[in-house]
């Protein structure tokens, strides 16, 4: 019986060490640094994890058993027990640990004291974690989205993130800008209370369509408000997706495109009026060229005609010839004047104010009656005149454009007559009727635009000094006009429209 019980103790031995390695395995083989360590800081027990910390990191020990050691010793009788067991822990302690190369490490230490039956600290129970990869990590991370969140804060486009019912969850520093408004002003609010109703059901309909997986443009121009209530043209860009918990959202891009617009527009309009220009100045060249041709044409031939039949002619044939030098010679001069107007109108600005027509027209007439007399010509004028805005000298300048015409190609003798009359729009139209042959109604059109020289009957008294007529009318704010059946005797009617004054009759 002794060698049975012999035999059953020797497997009773064999078995009990195949479970204590089973355990010290385990017990090795654990993700967590355990070790046991005195409160002198004498390691008893370090699994194998435990123990490579330790050594990575001597004297680090002392730190953890020191701060128990300090808990334990402040917790003097008679402190209840309630108020000492929480000292009698230490859980999720992160330190900072170096090696002997002065390397630092991160450590994640649990510990709890053990005692014996007396009450006495036999040891300290502790698990030791090595986070420095987890920190490292984390610090990317933090790093990461740093990075993220200075490239979305200065963005040059507003950012922002709405739910699935337009509010706005987040909204970088531009949003706020372009709309004008507070963070707090735009955090929590619906993205379609600041869009434009014009725009509004644009967005919410491209929603849908986003929402449900169908094409929608990348990018389109939507109007927004601005908070002083001004409109704002943005290119829209906007990502549908789904949070991890299920939840749409929709991330935007907002590019503000309003002062690029205006300038494009501006742009756009300084090289319409740009093409408008150099086509009036090709027209107007080639009228002045035509107008000039014709006096200087005749002054040429006269010059080179007079002294081979100087001796054969008689004396008032020679007068004769010189008055028509003198004359063309005088259009010259003209034509010269109207090329210095046309270039003062273009570089002038003037500011309209009211004219005392009266005035103006009796200064034309005065100046035009040498021309009156030579054609025996009647004018009726109004003894009263509406006050218009517009520039005294420039004015004075269509009224003599428009009735040397009508002297000069009314009808024999010229009957000319001067008006006004309020329009439907509340504007003052002044006009000049002749009773000459009129302008036929396919002339009419290019009348006041200066003629080619295709076109010799156009040029013919009205090319060059029109032109300016409604260069100037048109700069004051006026049109001009011209009515006409071109049937011979019933005459011509040139008019021009000025804004009127407040006043309601000039004296």
């Amino acid at each position: 019986m002794a060698d049975n019980d012999l035999a059953e103790l020797r497997d009773e031995n064999a078995t009990l060490r195949e479970e204590l390695d089973r355990l010290r395995s385990l017990f090795d083989s654990l993700p967590l640094g355990l070790y046991r360590v005195t409160p002198h800081g004498e390691v008893i027990m370090a699994n194998a994890l435990a123990q490579q910390i330790l050594d990575r990191g001597s004297g680090e020990i002392s730190t953890l058993s020191s701060q128990l050691s300090r808990d334990v010793a402040t917790c003097a009788p008679p402190t209840p027990q309630a108020e000492l067991e929480p000292r009698e822990e230490v859980h999720d302690r992160e330190t900072e640990w170096h090696d002997d190369n002065g390397r630092a490490f991160h450590i994640r230490e649990n510990a709890r004291v053990v005692r014996d039956a007396d009450g006495a600290i036999r040891y300290y129970e502790c698990t030791l974690e090595d986070i420095t990869e987890r920190r490292l990590a984390e610090a990317a991370l933090r790093a990461s989205e740093e990075r993220y969140r200075l490239v979305v804060e200065h963005s040059p486009a507003g950012i922002l993130l709405v739910d699935d019912d337009f509010h706005i969850i987040y909204a970088n520093p531009k949003v706020c800008q372009i709309l004008g408004r507070d963070p707090d002003e735009v955090i929590g609010a619906r993205f379609t209370d600041f869009v434009h109703p014009d725009s509004a059901e644009t967005v919410v309909e491209r929603y849908l369509h986003l929402q449900n997986g169908e094409h929608v443009p990348p990018s389109y121009e939507i109007w927004t408000l601005h908070a002083d209530n001004s409109p704002r043209l943005l290119v829209l860009s906007a990502a549908w997706f789904q949070t991890s918990g299920g939840a749409a959202r929709t991330v935007a891009q907002l590019l503000d495109i309003t002062d690029r617009t205006l300038a494009e527009q501006a742009l756009r309009d300084y090289t319409e009026t740009l093409e408008i220009r150099n086509a009036e100045l090709d027209a107007f060249a080639d009228s002045v060229a035509h107008d000039l041709k014709n006096p200087l044409s005749t002054i040429i031939g006269f010059a080179e005609a007079l002294p081979e039949a100087l001796n054969d002619l008689q004396e008032d044939d020679v007068r004769l010839i010189l008055g028509r030098i003198s004359t063309m010679g005088r259009k010259m001069d003209s034509i010269i004047d109207e090329l210095l107007l046309f270039a003062r109108i273009r570089q002038t600005a003037v500011r309209p104010i009211p004219i005392n027509m009266r005035i103006t027209v009796q200064n034309t007439l005065d100046r035009l009656e040498g021309m009156r007399a030579e054609h025996d010509a009647q004018i009726e004028v109004p003894s009263n005149w509406p006050v218009a805005l517009g520039h005294g000298p420039w004015i004075e300048e269509v009224w003599a454009n428009y009735i040397s015409n009508a002297l000069t190609y009314g009808g024999n003798p010229p009957r000319v007559s001067l008006g006004s009359e309020l329009t439907e729009t509340g504007q003052i139209r002044f006009w000049v009727r002749d009773n000459g042959d009129g302008v036929a109604p396919c002339r009419q059109e290019r009348l006041f635009d200066g003629a080619s020289g295709g076109d010799q009957a156009v040029t013919k008294g009205h090319g060059l000094g029109l032109s300016i007529v409604k260069r100037i009318v048109c700069k004051l704010g006026g049109e001009v006009a011209v009515e006409s059946s071109g049937r011979a005797g019933e005459g011509s009617t040139f008019s021009f429209i000025l804004p009127a004054a407040t006043q309601a009759t000039a004296p």
